[in-house]
Formats: C-alpha cells, sequence, structure tokens
C-alpha cells in the first residue's frame, strides 16, 4: 500500500489550536459499517475545515488567514466478479483552490486493511508548518519489491493531482490538503474522472464525478461529505464535465520514455493533454532489451528502442504491440538512434573506443546498409543523435563537438561550441525549422542550448530548469514544445515542459518517477506535409485542398504523391512550386508561392461527367521529378512549396481560374 513505505520521513503534521473554528467531519450515512455501499470502490470524503480564525499559510508565500480543508480519499477491492485491481484518475479542483500537499502515511491515515469500519481511518488532520511536512510532497510508493511498484500520487498543476494506485492486496488512501484562500463558498465542485492505463488492472472506465455541486451543508447532499462507487451512479445529480466513455491513448498527446530496470525495459507515457502518467504502457523483454540506449519515432508511426548491442525493438502505438529482434552484434556499443520522418531507415550512433560508427539499418528487411566512420578525436564521447529537417545527421559529443553528417555520402564536417558549464547529454531537432536543441547537465540546473543549423551559431541557455536530476533525454513534443526528463536513478525524475518560443517552463513535476532509471524520451506522429495558406473559393463554393502522402526523397524508390481534392471536374491544372512562401493577392485568391516559380506539365481533374460540381482531382509524384533531375536545386535538404492553379471558366470574379492551399516539405536523403 501507499502508506507503507515514507519517502519523506518528517514529524507529525501540526495541528491547528483548539481554540480555531472548524467543522466537525460531515460525513454520508453510507459510511456506517452497517450499511455498507455496493461495491464501494471509491471512497471521498470532504472532511475538516478550518474557517473564521484561519490558518497561517505564510510558509507557503500564501499568507494568512485562510480557509483550509482536507479531503479524503480511499480505494477498495471491488467485491464482485470483475475484481478491479488497480485505478488511475485525476482529480481537478477549482482554479481558485490550491493543494497545499498530499499525505500518504499511514500514521496520519488510519488502518493498514479495510475491516469494514470506513470512518476508523477519518482520523485529525493539521496543517503542516511547512510545505515539507508532508508525507510525500509529489507522489506515494508502495514498500520496496512490492505490487504496487509503479504507483504514484502527483500533483501536475496547483489544482490537478494525477493518481494510479494498485488496490490488489486491500486498499489504498490519501489526504489532499486544499486552501480556499480567504472564504469557503459551500457550491465548489471538484471533478473525479478514472481511467484504465493497461498494466496496473482492469477498472471499468467510469463516467467521472462532481462532488459538491449540489444542496446544502447536509449528509448525502455531496457538499461536505458524500460516498459512491465506480460501479455506480454519478455522486451528484448533476452531469459531470469530465470525460466519458473510453479514453483511448492518442499520440498527438503523449511523449513516450524509455526505462531500464536491470532486466525487463518499459516504455511508459505522460498524457500531456490529461497531465497523466501511464506506466508501463509496452514492456520491452530481457535479456534482449536488457540495457536500453536509445528511443526514437520511425515509420508508420512507430517508436523503436535500441538496445546498446544486438537488439532493436518496434513498438505499434496503433496496434498496441511490442515486436524485438536481433540484429547483428557489432563492435563495440550502441549509445542512440534516430530516423527521418516518414523513412524507412534508422540510424544508429554507436562507440567502438577510437573509432564513431553511424549504421544504416532498413526496418523492413532487418538488415544494416553502409556504415559510416568518425575517429574519437572529431567527436569524442558520444551522446546524441538526431535527424535535422535539412536532410542531414547531427551527431553530438558531450564537450559539444557537433558533427554533420550526409546519410547518402558520410562525409561530414564537425564545429565546436564548448558550453560554459556542463555537459550535453541529448539533442533533438525542430520538425519546422533548422533548428537544433542541446540539453546541457551542470549537476546543478539543467539548461536548454539553441544551434541555428543555417548559421552555426549557439546560444546558450534559452531555457533552464532545477526541476530534473540527471537529465537524460530531450523531444519536441506535443505543440511543438520541448520535453525534458530526468533518469530518477537517485532522485526524482522531472518531467518538463518548454516553450521553445520563450523558454518558459509550462509544466513541472515528478510524474514518470518508477522503478529503474529513464533512458531517452520520444514523440511519435505520422508523417504528414503541412498545408498553409488560404485556397480560392471555386465557382461551385469548394474550397480546394493540396495533400500529400509519402516521403520526399533522393534516395527513395516510392512515390511522393502531391494531390488536389475538391476542384471543378474535367478541367485542366498545373502543379507549380517554388523555394519560399509568401502569402498575396493573386487572380482573386491567394499566391502562396514566392517568384521564380516552375511548373509541372499539365493534368486533367478528371471526376463525373458535366455538369460542373468539386469531384475533380490531381495528382502529382513528386520523387519522379526529384529523380529526373531536370531541376538542378532539388536536393537533399532543399525546402520546397506547391500549389495548384487550374481552370474555372465560370469563375465569379472573372478571372477563369481556381487556386487550391498550398504545401511545404523537405527533400530528405
Amino acid at each position: 500500500m501507499l502508506r507503507s513505505r515514507l519517502l519523506r520521513v518528517l514529524p507529525a503534521l501540526v495541528f491547528c489550536a483548539p481554540s480555531l473554528a472548524f467543522q466537525s467531519p460531515i460525513q454520508d450515512i453510507g459510511l456506517s459499517p452497517a450499511t455498507p455501499p455496493p461495491d464501494p470502490d471509491l471512497v471521498i470524503v470532504r472532511e475538516r475545515s478550518y474557517g473564521a480564525a484561519g490558518v497561517n499559510l505564510s510558509a507557503y508565500g500564501l499568507g494568512t488567514p485562510d480557509y483550509v480543508q482536507s479531503v479524503y480519499f480511499r480505494l477498495f477491492v471491488d467485491t464482485n466478479a470483475a475484481t478491479t485491481k488497480a485505478v488511475a484518475g485525476r482529480i481537478v479542483f477549482p482554479p481558485q483552490v490550491q493543494i497545499l500537499g498530499i499525505i500518504t502515511d499511514g500514521t496520519q491515515l488510519g488502518g493498514d486493511t479495510d475491516d469494514g469500519v470506513y470512518t476508523a481511518t477519518d482520523l485529525l488532520f493539521g496543517v503542516g508548518t511547512n510545505p515539507n511536512d508532508y508525507s510525500e510532497a509529489g507522489r506515494g510508493f508502495e514498500s520496496t519489491g512490492g505490487a504496487g511498484g509503479l504507483e504514484s500520487i502527483c500533483q501536475t498543476a496547483p489544482n490537478i493531482l494525477a493518481f494510479a494506485l494498485n488496490v490488489q492486496n486491500g486498499v489504498d488512501d490519501f489526504r489532499v490538503i486544499l486552501d480556499y484562500g480567504t472564504s469557503f463558498p459551500t457550491d465548489l465542485s471538484f471533478d473525479v474522472s478514472t481511467y484504465d492505463i493497461g498494466t496496473l488492472g482492469g477498472v471499468p472506465l467510469s463516467p467521472g464525478y462532481r462532488i459538491g455541486d449540489v444542496g446544502g451543508a447536509v449528509p448525502g447532499s455531496g457538499d461536505f461529505g458524500e460516498v459512491g462507487s465506480v460501479r455506480e451512479i454519478p455522486l451528484t445529480a448533476a452531469s459531470p464535465t469530465v470525460p466519458s466513455g473510453p479514453i483511448p491513448s492518442v499520440p498527438a498527446n503523449n511523449v513516450y520514455m524509455l526505462r531500464d530496470t536491470s532486466g525487463n525495459s518499459y516504455v511508459d507515457h505522460f498524457d500531456v493533454a490529461l497531465q497523466l502518467p501511464a506506466p508501463e504502457q509496452y514492456q520491452l523483454p530481457a535479456p534482449q532489451m536488457a540495457t536500453p540506449v536509445g528511443l526514437c519515432a520511425g515509420p508508420d508511426n512507430n517508436l523503436f528502442a535500441l538496445s546498446s548491442v544486438d537488439a532493436l525493438s518496434r513498438i505499434d502505438l496503433a496496434g498496441q504491440t511490442v515486436s524485438t529482434v536481433t540484429i547483428a552484434n557489432l563492435a563495440g556499443s550502441n549509445v542512440d538512434v534516430c530516423g527521418f520522418d516518414g523513412l524507412r531507415t534508422l540510424f544508429f550512433l554507436r562507440d567502438n573506443s577510437q573509432t564513431k560508427h553511424v549504421d544504416i539499418f532498413d526496418v523492413d528487411t532487418l538488415t544494416f546498409g553502409a556504415s559510416y566512420s568518425i575517429p574519437s578525436t572529431v567527436l569524442g564521447t558520444p551522446k546524441a543523435i538526431t535527424a535535422a529537417t535539412d536532410g542531414f545527421l547531427y551527431l553530438i559529443g558531450a564537450g559539444g563537438t557537433l558533427v554533420k553528417l550526409d546519410p547518402l555520402t558520410g562525409l561530414y564536417s564537425s564545429s565546436l561550441s564548448a558550453p560554459p558549464t556542463g555537459t550535453y547529454v541529448d539533442a533533438c531537432a525542430s520538425s519546422a525549422s533548422a533548428t537544433l536543441y542541446l540539453a546541457r547537465d551542470t549537476s546543478g540546473d539543467t539548461f536548454i542550448d539553441h544551434v541555428d543549423l543555417s548559421t552555426g551559431s549557439v546560444t546558450f541557455g534559452i531555457a533552464s530548469t532545477n526541476a530534473v536530476l540527471a537529465p537524460v533525454g530531450l523531444c519536441l513534443g506535443p505543440q511543438g514544445h520541448l520535453f525534458l526528463v530526468g533518469s530518477g536513478a537517485s532522485g526524482a525524475a522531472g518531467l518538463v515542459e518548454f516553450d521553445p518560443m520563450t523558454g518558459s517552463s509550462l509544466l513541472s513535476n515528478t510524474c514518470m518517477d518508477f522503478p529503474g532509471s529513464n533512458v531517452d524520451i520520444a514523440f511519435a506522429l505520422p508523417f504528414t506535409a503541412p498545408a498553409y495558406c488560404q485556397a480560392k473559393l471555386n465557382s461551385q463554393g469548394c474550397a480546394p485542398q493540396i495533400a500529400a502522402s509519402g516521403v520526399a526523397s533522393v534516395s527513395n524508390p516510392n512515390p511522393f504523391v502531391v494531390s488536389a481534392s475538391l476542384v471543378l471536374n474535367n478541367k485542366a491544372g498545373i502543379l507549380f512550386y517554388g523555394y519560399n512562401s509568401q502569402s498575396i493577392p493573386f487572380q482573386g485568391g491567394t499566391l502562396c508561392i514566392q517568384q521564380p516559380v516552375r511548373r509541372t506539365p499539365t493534368q486533367f481533374s478528371g471526376g463525373n461527367a458535366p455538369p460542373d460540381d468539386c469531384s475533380g482531382a490531381f495528382q502529382f509524384d513528386f520523387n519522379a521529378l526529384i529523380d529526373l533531375g531536370s531541376d538542378p536545386l532539388l536536393v537533399q535538404g532543399q525546402r520546397v512549396y506547391c500549389q495548384y492553379w487550374y481552370r474555372d471558366p465560370a469563375d465569379p470574379l472573372g478571372f477563369t481560374t481556381g487556386l487550391t492551399t498550398a504545401l511545404g516539405f523537405t527533400i530528405l536523403p
């Protein structure tokens, strides 16, 4: 249980003086042992409220007096055949409410087993004289080696906490101490939503609960005390605003962590949208993956995890499966892995003492191709490899050496930008610009440095944090934000989200601190070339759209098809392209490509027989044009912008033409 291990052993909580005004706990009569509710999976009790005299919270920087209350949560083993063994969920308090602390110490929570007298656990609580007085400021664990080693209670925002608790052996409970500010409205409510995160157990999904939104301060109203079951109806009559139905794993919302436990390895994820940790989403088998070193996104919306020696795991995020293969055991040990969006090859960074190598691996044939060598005197201690939008690979040495390598030829150049302090541990490249981000460990604060790949200039310290101990991984994730994670091997594994434009920290917590140590972090999304600009409405009222499928590449034998839909049927059109974007008025629409532009051969839209409608379509294989070699600028790393222009004889603006949206893409190796 959570209470069996106290991570922060401190004196008992300081109780408020008897002279302070407070209310006795008001609880639902269903808590009586004589009338237990059916399947009491979840008990929620809003307990003591310290009111008029207030509580001195100056140590928290919150001033005095404030109204403070505890809320008690208790999870039980389900009593029917469909045993509930685990619950993961999120508790959202009103924005004006702040979480002061989380209590998981058994001496402050009551008995260790469910004896049927639920109220026996409802001991008095007090407000700690400072935030460190709580048994768990950030999270809670089972005892070492216990069944619930992956359990957590994690504050993800001032008013939000997430939990994942295993109740297979009895009960788990915790208290949350809340600061309401200078008043205590009785109509404040909070939401509880529960989720099945897979490996912790099989809890049925609940529609969510809203606590305290109706009635007055009387038993059963939901305002000061309530009880309910995860398997029963919501606790109050009001419809909850929390999500209902299954909560799918959405890769667009998740960052993934690779974790080493000196046995099995795991890929965990953190849902950025829900702010919900999900440990052990995928298990990687031992002994093949016993020493994982790197995690990256690859083709078909898969993740790939690499071991230090001779194994590679493919994690299918759509099918929720893992497949592991043994690969050739090359001399030395692997350090990291990366891939270009959409290409069906991966690049392994390998350290073989005096020589470092980049090995090219085909994920379809599971065989190695070319291998390129870089002397240790050039790179130093290898730390990371990443693929950038300019079509080149970038290798990072701990001391600041940056090696730019052409994956087609193996030719490389190097530069040295020694950091002012510390050493580099990881790097990631922007998918939208020629930018590289480096994570720097100083054995104190962790810094994020910025490299402009077009000029080679380095900006040190665009962001920093003291919330990550021993940083190991950096990636660009949801909404283009940076995510940094620590190992957790010698302390809390902080997870920090940065806005790369401002350097500000958007999220910081210790949610991903599970047994073992984190190794790397990654983000996976299906590759799509981004459309931009605005289409011109045609004479049938449609706004034609441009799209692409495949990967633009100088070596890819498969097509990269640029298509248009919702164009007029049976009309001529062309795809034109250039090397810079713009947005200026043109023939009643918007010209999205900057001069000079090049045109491709005329196409016909087909579609339905007359009269005019929007059933027409165009498509063009851009890789065929690249292979042709007629345009010497269509080379690896070139940024290309394109748009369709077509005939519209009934154009109400009189120009007799139409324009689609536009598309930008980079030609990869």
